[in-house]
């Protein structure tokens, strides 16, 4: 699609370097065209690059990209796309571009046979796009809510106040949190002698598709094959720090991938729980993902914080080992929502089932991968 400024095309393999340069101009990143293959080259169940570009005098202004993954409903497995890295440079906003490049995308996408179709797009939103998604049709549904145990709350009183009543407050908040967790730690409700954690400093792919297949929740869900997590966990300088393994009589239950980040602005050492398995939920698998949560937080009791956004592992197993959702206090008080909704539109816009089950009851695996 052409008008007199711009050209709305199909994304291709050789838009990698300009793609680069308004990624980190964006988002004040240090991406590399490495970073791009991976993404976008090496997805396992595509061999293109879903979305489109809009080119202003022959060079790239705006982007609206699409990540595949396969998700599955029964016995039907469909491919559904994620819609990520919108991004429009400054001097070209407000020109109709983000609508443009999602119309272009979403006839794309209607318009293919069905084996080649996606059941649906989603994406997790911010405030600023979900009104032009809603144009083209995208519903919205839950929040993201992280949660996270808090291990050396002065990290954030100091943060906060500052200065000497900052550093004074931070030590008594310190003393504070750990009593709540070791109080915490003692009282949890959950069975796990029968249970044997075994730490990877990799990812064991085959263990944790293994478990993912033999645990298919009743609902859609992502597939969480080979495939995904060979590709998922190659991301460039984005390595997993460890994988715990549980097992029951020798036989594989549940599975958790941990990495780490630091921030800088405060001092702060943050580990996040980045995917777990299986998506399942009974009360053995509740109690398998609470033998690795005794065992990953004995690993990092010196870190300040554990989070995790991941609806697959159990709510329970979270508050028995002190992990506070941020949209309630005191982690409202103390540190900003992720401000991500998660909105979903399927390709035909009408058709909301898929085998019969409906499409949205995919949200907790679709979070998995925002």
């Amino acid at each position: 699609m052409t008008d007199s400024e711009y050209t709305i095309r199909p994304i291709e393999p050789d838009d990698g370097d300009e793609f680069i340069e308004i990624f980190n101009r964006t988002w004040s990143a240090a991406k590399t065209t490495e970073w791009f293959e991976w993404r976008y080259l090496d997805n396992p169940y595509v061999e293109e690059i879903p979305g489109y570009v809009a080119e202003h005098e022959g060079e790239i202004v705006a982007t609206r990209p699409y990540k595949a993954i396969t998700v599955r409903s029964g016995d039907v497995e469909r491919l559904a796309f994620h819609g990520v890295d919108s991004m429009t440079l400054p001097e070209h906003q407000r020109k109709g571009l983000f609508t443009r490049l999602n119309e272009a995308a979403i006839e794309d996408f209607t318009d293919r046979p069905e084996g080649e179709r996606p059941a649906f797009v989603f994406t997790h939103s911010n405030e600023n796009s979900k009104p032009g998604h809603r144009k083209m049709g995208v519903r919205y549904f839950g929040e993201m809510v992280r949660h996270t145990r808090v291990q050396r709350a002065g990290s954030y009183v100091r943060d906060q106040i500052g200065g000497l009543p900052g550093r004074v407050g931070s030590g008594v908040a310190n003393a504070l949190n750990r009593a709540y967790l070791r109080s915490r730690d003692r009282r949890t409700p959950f069975e796990t002698e029968q249970f044997d954690v075994e730490r990877h400093e990799s990812v064991p792919v085959a263990t944790l598709a293994g478990i993912a297949e033999s645990n298919r929740p009743d609902t859609a869900h992502v597939v969480f094959d080979e495939a995904f997590h060979d590709w998922y966990f190659a991301e460039p300088d984005n390595q997993p720090e460890a994988t715990y393994v549980v097992r029951w009589d020798g036989h594989p239950m549940a599975g958790v991938v941990l990495g780490r980040d630091y921030d800088e602005r405060n001092d702060t050492t943050m580990v996040r729980i980045r995917h777990a398995v299986p998506a399942a939920s009974t009360p053995e698998h509740a109690a398998a993902f609470a033998a690795a949560f005794e065992v990953l937080l004995g690993d990092y009791g010196d870190v300040d914080l554990l989070r995790t956004q991941l609806d697959v592992v159990p709510e329970s197993v979270l508050q028995a080992y002190g992990f506070v959702p941020d949209d309630r206090f005191p982690m409202s008080t103390l540190a900003d929502r992720a401000g991500l909704t998660f909105g979903l539109r399927p390709i035909p816009e009408e058709s909301w089932k898929l085998d019969g089950r409906p499409i949205q009851s995919a949200e907790s695996t679709l979070w998995t991968i925002a």
